[in-house]
């Protein structure tokens, strides 16, 4: 209860300690004056104080109340046994429901010292052997209280005997209970003692009536029944009690009466007077220094312990990579709590036993940064975050098996110089538009197949680019449809067009069939919109989305998952390269200037033995392997891109880039070389002469195929052979018998059926293998001038 007591004299070290160096000097100063007093030098370094406070407080920055409760309670902590000081209350605000059965005592003690004060005048010390009552009272309250820290009783002016004050006090000490008057040497009724002066300024003098009902006669052994109850108290802030205890405390002080003489301003016992005046106060006091600061965020478990002071809720400095966690029993001390690193967060020191960061270093480092000092608390007391996809961990292990940096870059380098070959090849094609080779293939369906080929690429290059980052479930959505819509333009435009060449090559009828490009690219849209719809509904019914997965090892890695519709549609691929292997068988032997039939049947032939390798390689055989489990799927991705897309378009354009690059060699020369070359030309096997299937005038050889035309040729040939050995016997005669009955038959021929060709397209159709298909000569509708020059030749 001394805790407001002031020492007059300072020493030179306190002065340095509490009011700085500045003020040294002159206090040496007025010290040495010989006719400075204490008072004087007290003078003194309350100026200095009132200076220093105003400097001090430009420099550093705002505390908080809380953060200066703290740094003084820090401070009480490091004075050693007997070296208290005194300063100031703590100014927080806390739960003092949570000692109201202590507060009673009080309450009991000061209604008990009412009544007694109606009897008689014991209570004001008459006898000497009075004086024990109050001390009695509150050894009683210390003794059979335990949470009870210390208990006084403190009498107003002049009120017992011939003290000036009286106040008994007991309070725990180590070796039991200590009894004392705390008047001797402090004087408890200054205004800066609040556990006395507040209740004496509220309770002056209070109307007997509104306060108290006696019940009974007013007799020397009468009794009343005091209505005052804990609210009519005064709780005190938290302090520390120099002298009294030297423990953090709160005190509980009621206020008791004694009744009032009608003439005079006097105490007396006179029970007759109807007005009561303020007496004293009887008190309570609560030690802190068993309770824990808690510094926490309050929670479930720890919002109701009783050993835990409140005021301090979520104080804490923990950064934000680490949670703070109280630590109890340290007693009323700060930082006592440490900070444990959160979820997805390691210690940095992996060999310190104790993974966690010490409170008390915490806040110190911060009272550093708070004054201006160098400190470490911006640089320190955080946690190292983990590696990548790991939930919980202790040092810098990886949990997540990153894919390979390098085999990325090189499927990026990889896939873009093929798209970019694919560009300029689309740039060659339009170029060379004109050239037969290209006429002969279309180009308009040879642009729709780069393209298709390109978009083909783009399933690695998504792949490469997005896996192993949070916009991997982009290429899960995306892979499906680069993969289907590719398949869908570049094999849509092969099969189409080896379906056209089918139609043509297995007609059974003289009659004209027309099968333009303009056909193909509605069967081409047709095939991609049925495509796009199978996508569509199965991105929307079940998503293709990155999950992540665990090996052996506990190592995490992410692929895409494969759903039913993955399934469905890798079977509906099959079934169009099926029924494009069908279409090749057919035209196998369908002649070609430019052997393309034969380059686009490889291509659909190696496409589907790779597709139903891919299936069977990426659901059974690469689920049981581990190694390079997060490249698997790219490498095997890019090796099926690369062994379809890249073969087929190194097939079908080296030809027709060899076979332009030949007839351009063809056409430079001496003339005598370009004669040559023509008749070379003109041979059974010269390109130039040859109407085939995909040249710019194909020529349909029925022989083949129709029953009527063959049965036709044979009969021909028999002719052709008869003339043959007239010629070789030299008989004119027969000869020319022979050769007037291969022209009656010859115009009897076109006479019952004019239109003998068969058509792919009509003669304004352009470019490529839409033209008419004639025979040779089928051009000139004139009779031949003479048939013997004709045959002959």
């Amino acid at each position: 209860m001394e805790r407001f007591q002031r020492r007059h004299e300072f020493s030179e070290l306190d002065v340095g300690k509490y009011l700085g160096p500045s003020c040294v000097v002159l206090w040496m100063d007025v010290k040495m004056t010989a006719c400075s007093s204490p008072r004087q030098r007290l003078r003194v370094a309350i100026l200095c104080l009132q200076i220093v406070t105003v400097v001090r407080s430009r420099e550093r920055p705002d505390m908080s109340g809380v953060t200066e409760a703290l740094e003084y309670v820090q401070e009480i902590a490091s004075q050693g046994e007997g070296n208290c000081s005194f300063g100031p209350t703590l100014n927080l605000e806390y739960d003092q429901d949570r000692w109201s059965e202590q507060a009673a005592v009080a309450v009991h003690s000061a209604n008990l010292l009412t009544s007694l004060s109606r009897t008689g005048d014991h209570i004001f010390g008459a006898g000497e052997e009075d004086e024990q009552l109050p001390y009695s009272i509150v050894r009683a309250n210390v003794d059979n209280y335990p949470n009870v820290f210390g208990s006084a009783i403190a009498f107003d002016y002049l009120l017992y005997r011939d003290y000036e004050v009286f106040s008994p006090y007991a309070f725990q000490a180590a070796d039991g209970t200590e009894v004392k008057d705390l008047s001797i040497g402090y004087d408890y009724r200054t205004n800066s003692t609040d556990w006395f002066y507040i209740p004496f300024q509220n309770f002056k003098d209070e109307s007997l009536d509104s306060n108290y009902t006696f019940h009974g006669s007013l007799s020397s052994n009468a009794t009343s029944m005091a209505r005052l109850t804990l609210g009519d108290g005064y709780w005190t802030k938290p302090y520390f009690d120099c002298g009294g205890g030297n423990v953090w405390m709160v005190t509980f002080s009621m206020p008791f009466f004694l009744p009032a003489r009608r003439d005079s301003a006097n105490v007396s016992s006179d029970i007759s007077s109807q007005r009561l005046t303020f007496a004293g106060v009887t008190t309570i006091d609560i030690a802190l220094s068993s309770l824990d600061i808690n510094q926490c965020p309050k929670n479930d478990s720890n919002s109701d312990d009783q050993t835990v002071f409140d005021p301090f809720v979520d104080t804490h400095l923990c950064k934000d990579t680490t949670y703070c966690s109280p630590i109890s029993g340290l007693g009323f001390e700060r930082g006592a709590y440490k900070c444990i690193c959160r979820k997805g967060y390691y210690f940095p020191d992996t060999s310190n036993p104790h993974q966690a960061f010490n409170g008390t270093e915490i806040e110190a480092e911060y009272s550093k940064k708070v004054h201006g000092y160098e400190n470490t608390y911006d640089s320190d007391f955080n946690c190292l975050k983990c590696m990548k996809e790991c939930d919980e961990c202790v040092d810098a292990t990886p949990c997540f098996l990153e894919p390979s940096a390098v085999l990325s870059t090189v499927v990026l380098a990889l896939t873009g110089a093929c798209v970019l070959v694919l560009l300029v090849l689309i740039i060659y094609t339009w170029v060379n538009r004109d050239n037969k080779v290209f006429k002969a293939a279309s180009p308009g369906l040879l642009y729709v197949f780069l393209i298709g080929s390109a978009v083909m690429y783009t399933e690695n290059i998504l792949h490469a680019a997005f896996r192993g980052t949070d916009m991997g479930s982009w290429h899960c959505l995306l892979q499906p449809w680069a993969r289907y819509l590719g398949v869908g333009l570049a094999y849509g435009a092969l099969l189409f067009k080896t379906w056209r060449i089918t139609v043509v090559f297995t007609v059974r009828s003289a009659k004209p069939v027309r099968i333009t490009d303009a056909q193909l690219y509605l069967r081409i849209g047709a095939l991609i919109i049925l495509m796009a719809l199978f996508l569509g509904v199965g991105t929307y019914l079940q998503p293709s989305v990155e999950e992540t997965q665990v090996t052996s090892n506990n190592l995490k890695y992410r692929q895409c998952t494969v759903t039913l519709w993955s399934y469905i549609g890798e079977g509906a691929t099959l079934v169009l390269l099926a029924w494009g292997v069908y279409l090749c068988i057919k035209v196998r032997k369908a002649p070609s200037a430019f052997n393309e039939s034969k380059f686009i049947s490889i291509c659909i032939y190696n496409e589907t033995i790779i597709s139903a390798f891919n299936i069977i390689l990426t659901t059974v055989v690469l689920e049981s392997v581990e190694q390079s489990v997060a490249d698997k799927h790219l490498f095997v991705g890019v090796c099926r891109v690369q062994l379809t897309v890249t073969i087929m378009v190194t097939l079908l354009y080296g030809s027709k880039i060899y076979h332009v690059m030949q007839n351009r060699q063809q056409k430079t020369g001496t003339p005598l070389e370009l004669r040559k070359r023509g008749k070379g030309a003109r041979g059974p096997t010269g390109t130039s002469g040859l109407a085939t299937l995909d040249s710019i005038s194909p020529t349909i050889d029925f022989c083949y195929s129709n029953p009527d035309v063959k049965s036709e040729f044979e009969r021909m040939v028999k002719v052709l052979e008869s003339i043959k050995e007239a010629m070789q016997l030299h008989d004119d005669g027969l000869m020319q018998t022979c050769l007037s009955d291969f022209e009656k038959e010859l115009w009897v021929a076109r006479a019952q059926d004019r239109p003998t060709s068969t058509l792919v397209g009509g003669e304004d159709d352009t470019p490529g293998p839409s033209h008419v298909a004639t025979f040779p000569g089928r051009h000139r509708p004139s009779r031949t001038p003479s048939i013997e020059n004709w045959v002959l030749k």
